[in-house]
């Protein structure tokens, strides 16, 4: 197990790393002037109840900024500066994700953000960023509150909750015999909530008939008696929207049933760290979304592609990324670029930037939207085959 950081200001490392850039970043760089380094504030969950994701968050930022520092940093205007992430852990409490967004705004002199590591403080910290005009660049905020509020600040790198779970919904009706009925189970916590309503909506769009909706408690580990009601109702499908662990307990749950159903999909599953290895043959032939796949081709026009991400995160950290990594150093990308196609840190010509970026990276298009949403982002689709989560 890693050691955990320690709960206090972390200034990130401008360590090198050995990695190649990509097209027309392969030239060497031209030998230009080092100006001060560029401060990006980023509040992450390092300790507490949140940390296993913070941790991979707070990876993604330093592989991000290692890279483009190893490249010379960002260029404006003939120089040369160095990216500066300066994270501090929020202990993942919201008021403390809250009150260290509003110091670093308001009394540390940064003007640019980096999201936090979860839905929940991204939606708070988003509110601060907007009302002291700082651009923040997210990818763990996949809620629709985040866009819909007025937010001109806030760009988010990953797909919005409406579009996690249409590619579920679409796989069934294009590859199973004409399914007719759906059933959703969900856990209680908000971004869960909000997308089972969004699947729900798409699914009866889409003209299947609902027989089930219906919550459990988030972090229970017993989704079972949903799970049986929602089985009851002889649905062709079956959905859940919730975290990795409520995917798992779903599944150890249906070993004792022989459900009917035409497909069983989650939100948070093949696609999750442990999902497989805790399931074994019991996850055969399950279906779940992810924001980020390894493996996934994608057009990449900066940076490097998926494979030499993956590879070189794992040689760099000890262990493989994940989605949330991913989402990490894209945003982080994004942010850079925005920089650099402004020709300024300035906050004011940052947002302006950002509102024009069209960037193909490793992590998939990047285009945001009026509302600072990237609805042109893939949500891929896996399926376990053989035991292996392979996308659809």
């Amino acid at each position: 197990m890693r050691s955990q950081p320690s709960p206090s200001v972390l200034p990130l490392g401008l360590g090198i790393l050995g990695l190649g850039l990509v097209l027309a970043a392969c030239a060497p760089q031209i030998a230009l002037p080092q100006g001060d380094s560029i401060r990006i504030g980023a509040p992450i969950s390092l300790t507490g109840s949140q940390a296993q994701s913070g941790q991979m968050v707070d990876e993604g930022y330093q592989f991000c900024q290692d890279w483009v520092n190893g490249q010379g940093g960002v260029r404006i205007g003939g120089v040369w500066h160095h990216l500066d992430i300066v994270r501090e852990d929020d202990q993942s409490r919201l008021s403390m994700s809250a009150a260290i967004t509003t110091r670093m705004v308001s009394q540390d002199g940064i003007k640019l953000l980096l999201g936090p590591s979860n839905n929940a403080t991204t939606l708070k910290d988003a509110q601060i960023a907007d009302a002291h005009s700082v651009p923040m660049v997210e990818g763990a905020g996949l809620s629709e509150g985040i866009f819909s509020a007025g937010n001109r600040w806030v760009f988010g790198v990953t797909a919005p909750a409406s579009r996690q779970m249409q590619g579920v919904i679409d796989l069934a009706l294009a590859h199973w015999a004409a399914p007719h009925s759906v059933a959703i189970v969900y856990a209680n916590d908000s971004l869960s909530s909000e997308m089972a309503a969004q699947a729900r909506d798409y699914a009866v769009s889409r003209g299947l008939s609902l027989t089930y909706f219906d919550n459990f408690a988030a972090g229970s580990n017993n989704p079972g008696p949903q799970i049986g009601a929602a089985l009851s109702t002889q649905p062709d499908l079956l959905l859940e929207t919730g975290q990795v662990r409520d995917s798992v307990q779903t599944m150890q749950s249906l070993r004792s049933w022989t459900p009917q159903t035409q497909m069983i999909g989650f939100s948070d599953g093949p696609g999750a760290d442990g999902f497989v290895a805790s399931l074994q043959k019991t996850a055969e032939n399950v279906v779940g979304t992810s924001q980020w796949v390894a493996g996934a081709r994608t057009q990449v026009s900066y940076f490097l592609t998926s494979a030499d991400y993956a590879a070189q995160y794992q040689s760099r950290f000890g262990h493989p990324p994940n989605a949330q990594s991913a989402a990490a150093t894209a945003s982080c990308l994004a942010l850079q670029m925005a920089i650099q196609q402004a020709g300024s840190s300035d906050p004011d010509r940052v947002r302006a930037a950002l509102t024009r970026l069209d960037l193909n990276i490793f992590f998939g298009r990047i285009k945001f939207d009026q509302r600072g949403a990237n609805m042109a982002k893939t949500v891929y689709v896996l399926e376990v085959e053989k035991g292996k989560a392979q996308v659809v």
